[in-house]
């Protein structure tokens, strides 16, 4: 099978840090939830029992959900019993502190039952719990009131709302089996395979260049892609049009060699095109908009003899094998490095964590910048002792084994970027996801999409985000490809807005009546009906980059605010 259910709320909490409350420091590894999910409101009164310490703490980020109405999973105009009873306004300053802050304080008047109990159980530290909880580690001073919620809500599987899957063969090989069309078996197979038999999309003749720049071609008026960027961003301030059409992109890369194409759309990470020559003007506008620079690390435990692994020891069982089932730990915040221990399969742990951005050079705060710090300056054998101890401690596995081998990987600073920043007003998001998918303005046919730029900010760092970006960037490329009664007619961005016309449905892909005339590939024999599936959506697309023999693809780099891939090409993937 190419996908494998995860069921990833199974999880055992240990916090050996001396700052948190009294109740948190009771759960051990042997604790087990005891509230069955989805959490509710209800459950806050203890109306199912009191629950385990890390049942309370997830009830931390519920009560915060229905009490703001963050994420709408729960009934917060009714929570009285009173329809008139309204949601309250988030806190100015938009931060996760202040918002659970001001509900505890208010407790008594929320018209939650039981809130001031289930305040008291953490004192003054209920928001650093929750996010000891998540497992992910975001700066008390910056994380927003939504982008915490909803992140606690999705990785801990508070609401049942969570669709993970593990991609047994991994995305980059997924993405090329759809470019290169159904395999050939045998005669007699359906008509949409024997259609494209002996068919498929050469994947980007320009993989493994570093794209330096790019430009306009084909524009009647010559303008510098310096100036193109300074009045896309300025349009984030204005109702100013775009001043030039082109006809195409050129692509020049580090090596000196350049490709056109008719149309191009980048994945790469948002400072990542800030980076290329003249874009610098949209780093400017990120500040605004995003959120922190977070990093991440990946490191993998194995064992040898199964029997001697983490899992088996603790009787637990693997992502490969069944519930996926996981540890959170967490420490003393001036000196722990253990935060999520995935058990990835019957051999292999594997620890993820994530960070925001801190001089390495100089003393760090969180545990993902310490293990990265340790790794350079003292060496693995020391970062692989100092991991064991912490596993020992809070597991009480005084006796586990030595690891047989030990893997790191390093994600750098700005690779995610969950939610949006604190203080970005709505309206203003809705107008730079616009613009920032179209870096060059809409006169010129390059995309841009990335899941830290998709506008769900819940969706940043998973696969839906850059989904969710393909979906907006489809439209324009469908009228591109002149495919024949397209939904819009004609594509008018001053009519329909630069992105979604009225009348069209990115879930709907039969709706898409081009695609079934094969205008990039006329076949031998008649078309097949609606519809045609994923294979012949990401042709068209390909087929948009293509000038003569010059194809250009920048394809989407699917990966997962999970672990990112397990020990072989597995990759974590949230489909909702």
């Amino acid at each position: 099978m190419m996908l494998k259910r995860m069921d990833v709320g199974d999880i055992r909490y240990v916090t050996k840090d001396p700052n948190a409350s009294a109740f948190m420091k009771t759960s051990t590894a042997e604790t087990i939830s005891k509230l069955t999910k989805p959490l509710l409101l209800s459950d806050i009164a203890a109306a199912r029992g009191e629950g385990s310490p890390f049942d309370q703490c997830l009830l931390l980020a519920v009560a915060a959900d229905a009490y703001y109405n963050v994420t709408g999973e729960y009934d917060a105009t009714n929570i009285k019993g009173d329809p008139n009873v309204k949601v309250h306004e988030a806190p100015t300053d938009g931060l996760w502190e202040t918002a659970i802050n001001d509900l505890c304080n208010n407790c008594a008047t929320c018209g939650i039952a039981g809130m001031c109990k289930l305040c008291g159980r953490f004192g003054d530290t209920a928001a650093r719990a929750v996010i000891s909880c998540s497992g992910y580690d975001l700066a008390l001073s910056s994380v927003s009131l939504p982008s915490m919620v909803g992140l606690t809500i999705e990785v801990t599987d508070v609401a049942m709302t969570s669709e993970l899957y593990l991609l047994s063969v991994g995305l980059q090989r997924f993405a090329m089996g759809l470019l290169q069309g159904p395999e050939w078996t045998k005669e007699g197979a359906s008509e949409l395979v024997q259609m494209f038999k002996n068919r498929g999309a050469i994947v980007a003749p320009q993989y493994g260049k570093q794209l330096q720049s790019l430009s306009a071609a084909g524009t009647a008026v010559e303008t510098t892609t310096k100036e193109l960027v300074k009045q896309q961003t300025q349009r984030l301030h204005s109702s100013r049009e775009p001043s030039v059409r082109a006809t195409g992109v050129t692509l020049s890369f580090a090596d000196g060699s350049s490709a056109t194409a008719k149309s191009a759309y980048l994945t790469m990470l948002p400072y990542d095109l800030a980076a290329l020559d003249d874009f610098g003007d949209w780093e400017k506008e990120y500040d605004d908009y995003l959120p922190d620079k977070l990093g991440a690390v990946k490191l993998t435990f194995g064992w040898s003899n199964a029997s001697d692994s983490l899992g088996a020891r603790l009787n637990l069982s693997s992502c490969n094998e069944g519930r996926c089932e996981r540890l959170i730990l967490d420490g003393p915040a001036d000196s722990w490095v253990m935060r999520q221990v995935w058990l990835w399969d019957a051999n292999t742990i594997l620890v993820y964590e994530t960070a925001p951005y801190e001089n390495l050079n100089e003393a760090v705060s969180f545990p993902s910048n310490r293990l990265v710090k340790m790794s350079r300056e003292e060496g693995m054998d020391a970062m692989v002792k100092t991991c064991f101890d912490e596993i020992r401690s809070t597991t009480g596995l005084s006796d586990l084994k030595d690891p047989d081998w030990a893997r790191l990987k390093v994600w750098p600073f700005s690779t995610l970027m969950p939610g949006w920043n604190a203080t970005a007003p709505e309206t203003g998001l809705d107008k730079f996801v616009d613009k920032i998918s179209r870096p060059l303005g809409d006169g010129v046919p390059l995309y841009y999409g990335n899941s830290e730029a998709a506008r769900n900010g819940d969706n940043h760092g998973w696969v839906e985000g850059a989904l969710e970006q393909a979906e907006r960037a489809l439209v324009g490329l469908t009228a591109e490809l002149r495919l024949q009664d397209p939904p819009f007619k004609p594509y008018d961005p001053k009519r329909y807005g630069p992105m979604y016309p009225e009348n069209y449905d990115p879930t709907n892909l039969s709706s898409l009546k081009g695609l079934n005339t094969y205008t990039y590939a006329p076949p031998t024999r008649t078309p097949p009906p609606l519809s045609v599936g994923l294979t012949t959506l990401v042709a068209a697309i390909v087929a948009s980059f293509a000038i003569g023999t010059v194809s250009v693809l920048a394809f989407l780099r699917f990966r997962g605010r999970g672990p990112l891939f397990s020990p072989g090409t597995a990759t974590f993937v949230e489909m909702q």
